[in-house]
């Protein structure tokens, strides 16, 4: 019972998040401005926002342990948030260049 306690805010924020982030994309072309910061080869540009994600993961665990206390679901919660965005930039970045 516990697990599902915790898997459904990182669910809830995950599909919240992506969904948020598709429309943002549309309107304001996130991606496409990321991607002409990120100053690296493209086939390497998914690889690199999915290692950026997990280092985002490990400081807001590394946050919620050490430095403010944070309950399971607020870290569930922000970490779902985290996944969603970057799965959806990471669709949408441009590896053809």
């Amino acid at each position: 019972m516990e697990t599902t306690h915790n898997t459904f805010p990182f669910i809830l924020s995950f599909t919240l998040s992506y969904i948020v982030f598709l429309r943002i994309d549309k309107r304001y072309e996130v991606s496409k401005f990321i991607n002409s910061v990120i100053k690296i080869s493209p086939k390497w540009r998914r690889t690199f926002i999915l290692c950026l994600t997990f280092l985002a993961i490990l400081l807001l665990g590394i946050l919620g342990i050490y430095v403010v206390p944070m309950s399971a679901t607020l870290y569930f919660l922000l970490s779902g948030a985290i996944w969603g965005l970057s799965t959806r930039l990471a669709i949408n970045i441009n590896v053809s260049n």
